[in-house]
C-alpha cells in the first residue's frame, strides 16, 4: 500500500512539472514549453532573457493567441479557403520531411501556422481592409490628432495616417479581446524561466 502511495505522489509531482503553463486563455493553458519555443524561435535562438523581457514577450503571444481564437470563435477555422492553405502547408512540411505526422515539433509547428492564418485572416477583414477603404475615418482620425502630424495637409501624411490608425484599430481590438477571454499570467513560472 505504501508503495502504491509513493509510485502516486511520484506520479502528480511528475505530472505537475510537465504540466506547467506560463499563461492560460480561457482556462485553456499556453504550456511552457510551447512557449519557450516560440519565444527562442523569435530571439535569435536565445532563451535568456529577463522577466521583463519574458513577460513583454509573453504578452506579444498572448495577443496573437487571442486574435485566433476570436477568429475560430467567427468560424473562420471552418472556411475552406482556410482549410485548404492548411492543408497545402501541411503537403509542403511533408515534402521537405521537415516533420513526421507524430512529431511534437511538428505539432507545434501547424499549430503556429494554424493560428498564424486566422490572426491574419481577421486582422485583414478587421483593420487592414477597413483602414484602406475608408478615407472618412481616416480624414477624421487625422483631425483628432493633427498635432501629431505638425499641422501638414492630410495628403502629406496620409501614409503615416494610415499606419497610426490601424495601430490605434488594432490596441483597440485587444482591448476588447482582453475583455471578453479571461487571460491568466503565470508569474511565478516566467521568473523560474528568467532565473534559468
Amino acid at each position: 500500500m505504501r508503495k502504491a502511495i509513493c509510485t502516486f505522489v511520484s506520479y502528480l509531482f511528475i505530472t505537475g512539472v510537465y504540466a506547467q503553463h506560463v499563461a492560460m486563455i480561457e482556462g485553456k493553458p499556453i504550456p511552457t514549453k510551447e512557449y519557450l519555443c516560440v519565444y527562442k524561435k523569435n530571439h535569435f535562438g536565445s532563451v535568456h532573457a529577463s522577466y521583463d523581457s519574458l513577460e513583454s514577450y509573453l504578452n506579444l503571444y498572448i495577443n496573437f493567441k487571442l486574435k485566433a481564437i476570436d477568429a475560430k470563435a467567427q468560424g473562420l477555422d471552418r472556411d475552406s479557403s482556410y482549410i485548404n492553405e492548411v492543408k497545402t502547408y501541411e503537403k509542403a512540411l511533408h515534402a521537405q520531411k521537415k516533420a513526421g505526422r507524430r512529431n511534437a515539433d511538428y505539432d507545434l509547428i501547424m499549430s503556429e501556422y494554424k493560428d498564424a492564418v486566422l490572426m491574419f485572416t481577421l486582422s485583414e477583414m478587421k483593420i487592414w481592409n477597413t483602414t484602406q477603404s475608408n478615407e472618412d475615418k481616416l480624414r477624421e482620425f487625422y483631425s483628432t490628432n493633427s498635432d501629431k502630424y505638425h499641422q501638414k495637409a492630410f495628403e502629406e501624411v496620409k501614409d503615416q495616417v494610415v499606419i497610426d490608425y490601424q495601430a490605434a484599430l488594432e490596441q483597440e481590438w485587444i482591448r476588447e479581446l482582453r475583455k471578453k477571454y479571461k487571460v491568466t499570467v503565470n508569474t511565478g513560472e516566467l521568473r523560474k524561466l528568467a532565473k534559468q
